[in-house]
């Protein structure tokens, strides 16, 4: 049995060199994420993100603007949707039989740095999540050029704006870093969100075992 163990972990440590990631799965908030790592074995929380997202979201501070024109077309741009990034970490988990993945990537190196987030959903792309470290600098000139594609207005100190589009939504924060979101698929986003309040809700009601 020694042998065959000896045997099994050499084959792992082969084959992770082989494919040149590295696995890992934590607990966080009660939903157990695997990670894999393309590099550097830094995590990142999923769970938060989202939390994050549905907290900004719905928070009083947050500015709603309903939108005739496209805010794909903006989001998408502003995104690079589809310039291939290679994944640095992927994130995956279950909830209620359906499978959730996460990938990071990094945008730009230098500063500010950038990095992007594509949820995925039953490998159907959910949203896609982009954080500049820059203390919110470039938020400013992102949202004046979003005012002024859409020809909206927001007070000069708006930090926090909310955007509904043709059944789609998004979100442009600068509290802290510069953030947009692009939800594409709402209907699994709202599913998800409701599911993670679930799980900590169950999480928290658990009484440690002594």
């Amino acid at each position: 049995m020694f042998g065959y163990n000896l045997t099994m972990d050499i084959l792992n440590y082969l084959s992770k060199l082989a494919t040149g990631y590295h696995s890992r799965s934590l607990i966080i908030s009660g939903i157990n994420v695997k990670f894999k790592f393309y590099g550097k074995p830094v995590p990142f929380d999923p769970i938060a993100m989202l939390r994050e997202l549905q907290f900004l979201s719905q928070s009083l501070g947050c500015l709603n603007l309903d939108m005739d024109k496209d805010y794909l077309d903006f989001a998408h741009y502003e995104l690079d949707i589809d310039q291939h990034l290679p994944a640095l970490v992927i994130a995956s988990f279950q909830l209620d039989g359906l499978r959730y993945k996460v990938i990071r990537s990094v945008k730009r190196v230098e500063n500010p740095r950038c990095s992007r987030y594509i949820f995925y959903c039953a490998d159907q792309m959910m949203a896609v999540y982009q954080r500049t470290y820059d203390y919110g600098q470039s938020f400013d000139k992102l949202s004046a050029k979003f005012l002024r594609n859409f020809e909206a207005t927001a007070p000069s100190n708006q930090r926090l704006i909310k955007v509904m589009s043709d059944g789609q939504w998004g979100l442009l924060e600068g509290m802290v870093n510069s953030q947009l979101w692009l939800i594409v698929a709402p209907n699994h986003m709202s599913d998800i969100l409701q599911k993670i309040i679930l799980a900590k809700n169950t999480s928290s009601a658990q009484k440690p075992i002594h």
